[in-house]
């Protein structure tokens, strides 16, 4: 039976590392912030201690190193980033020594193994006779990088400091009427992403959304939702629908009142996994807004998608995400006005199918704060 093989510090600290960008608000990165620590301890509770490693890692690299870079930015004028920072020190401090030592037990193991299945290379014109051969035991070497084969006890869970509503969805901005990018993407740019953990989403949220949003489309007014879930085994699986309060029109959709959203996600241990919205009487697609408002929620949470339901035109459901280009050049624009176009817009997002799981069989509970 094959092990994975563990990784060194070295490794994942090179995974660890954060940058920023002064063009980004600060607020989404101490969104992104909030979102690292808790997955982080959903990774100590699950003694997957690799994964609460880099998660904590990526938090103190975000928050100490690169965000104090940042203007306008001091995380000591945050009571809560500061206990969070201590949590996630201490974390680290805890979790090295176990990680060390299965590390270096599988190289031990290993080093034995490939040693065994060496062949002896025979002496050049010598021809060994029977007498110069002496039995040697045989030797099995059997895998010993596991906890329970160290006798490493799982290392106490941190206290879990409760934090301030940093987890803000991005507001979704009112749509300007659109002209030039009435279009669909296409799929021919799909990239690979074998580096995002599986995002499961439940078939049902097509008919369970359009039921809400029944009433606002049959007068051609938008409506919008929130994507909130769990982290469970490294797969992310959306589980709630949060409708929040809003204002909508046939190209407008604001959200009102987002305390109760992060509150509702805070009681409940929910992380913000996307979006979701109508287009009543538009097609299936991202427009410019919409592009510049699912890169907060991307920039946040890398596996992060947008969900468009457009029931009066074909096709009429879309998960789309944008590319790593487009991420880039979104992150980059400066153009002020809601309504401008993108050169290429075709490869800056995808309709996104290689990370995402459509699961017949999830359940999904709603949750209408209107």
């Amino acid at each position: 039976m094959s092990t994975t093989k563990p990784k060194s510090i070295e490794e994942l600290h090179s995974i660890s590392k954060m940058h920023t960008d002064d063009c980004i608000p600060v607020e989404i990165y101490s969104s992104s912030a909030d979102l690292l620590v808790k997955q982080a301890r959903i990774y100590y509770r699950e003694e997957n201690e690799e994964q609460a490693y880099v998660y904590y890692l990526k938090y103190i690299n975000l928050v100490l190193i690169e965000l104090s870079k940042h203007p306008g930015f001091n995380y000591l004028d945050n009571d809560d980033m500061v206990q969070a920072c201590i949590e996630a020190l201490d974390a680290l401090e805890i979790l090295r020594p176990s990680i060390e030592a299965i590390y270096e037990s599988y190289e031990l193991s290993h080093t034995a193994i490939t040693q065994q299945n060496k062949s002896p290379s025979p002496p050049e014109r010598y021809s060994p006779t029977p007498m110069d051969w002496e039995p040697t035991p045989s030797c099995k070497a059997e895998p010993i990088y596991t906890r329970a084969s160290l006798h490493v006890p799982p290392p106490p869970l941190p206290p879990k400091i409760k934090m301030n509503h940093k987890e803000k969805a991005p507001l979704l901005p009112p749509k300007i009427s659109l002209y030039l990018d009435h279009h669909q993407p296409t799929t021919s740019t799909t990239t690979i992403i074998s580096q995002l953990r599986t995002l499961n989403i439940p078939t049902i949220i097509q008919q369970s959304f359009l039921q809400i949003a029944r009433h606002n489309t049959s007068i051609n007014v938008e409506t919008c939702g929130i994507l909130s879930g769990k982290l469970k085994n490294n797969e992310l699986f959306v589980t709630s629908l949060l409708i929040p309060n809003q204002e909508g029109t046939s190209d407008t959709c604001i959200t009102k009142d987002e305390e109760a959203i992060f509150d509702y996600q805070d009681k409940n241990e929910l992380l913000t996994l996307g979006w979701i919205h109508t287009h009543p009487s538009q097609t299936c697609f991202l427009s410019s807004v919409d592009l510049h408002t699912h890169c907060s929620y991307q920039l946040m949470l890398p596996e992060a998608v947008a969900i468009v339901c457009a029931p009066n035109n074909t096709p009429d459901f879309g998960v789309f995400r944008l590319s790593p280009k487009g991420l880039k050049e979104i992150t980059n624009c400066k153009v002020k006005d809601s309504f401008h176009p993108h050169p290429n817009s075709s490869t800056i997002y995808q309709n996104e199918s290689q990370h995402v799981r459509l699961n017949a069989s999830s359940t999904l509970n709603i949750i209408d704060l209107r």
